[in-house]
């Protein structure tokens, strides 16, 4: 079973762990960072990227279609 992302608390949460779980397809912990702070899904990190950005560019459709019905945008 593959290790789960835990958030550090540092700033660099969300460009270091919370947009990589997006591009990995990591669905379960996408959800789970997306409960602990729902901003996350419009969010955008460095180089103008988003969840849904990353996702969709890496073809991780059931990411995408979870972060388009909380209310990201394309």
């Amino acid at each position: 079973m593959p290790k789960r992302a835990t958030l550090t608390g540092k700033a660099s949460d969300f460009s270091g762990i919370v947009l990589k779980a997006a591009a990995r397809g990591d669905l379960a912990s996408v959800q789970t960072f997306v409960a602990a702070n729902p901003a996350w899904v419009r969010q955008v990190g460095p180089h103008g990227r988003t969840m849904v950005w990353e996702a969709a560019y890496m073809g991780r459709l059931s990411v995408v279609e979870y972060l388009l019905s909380g209310g990201a945008e394309l």
